[in-house]
């Protein structure tokens, strides 16, 4: 799993476990306006929820084979101060 926080228009790993460290390396920064779940639940302030892989292929497309899940569900709740909702 991954904790991320949204600076900038990026979402940046706040910490990671579960993943191997160049792995977390390389998606420590995301530009929020990748085709991620985590992205998507940021900018719509929603949760997002992809049970299989053939769901993320689905909703994701431009995104497999970048970060897709690998045999596994994928949840992504976004957790907002009152303050950032307003942005």
């Amino acid at each position: 799993g991954a904790i991320f926080e949204v600076r900038d228009e990026v979402l940046h790993v706040g910490g990671a476990f579960g993943y191997p460290d160049d792995v977390v390396h390389t998606w420590k920064d995301i530009p929020l306006s990748a085709p991620l779940p985590a992205c998507v639940a940021v900018r719509t302030v929603e949760p997002v929820v992809v049970e299989t892989d053939a769901d993320y292929a689905v909703r994701f497309p431009e995104a497999v084979g970048l970060a897709g899940p690998s045999g596994g569900s994928v949840v992504a709740i976004p957790a907002c101060s009152s303050a950032s909702r307003g942005r």
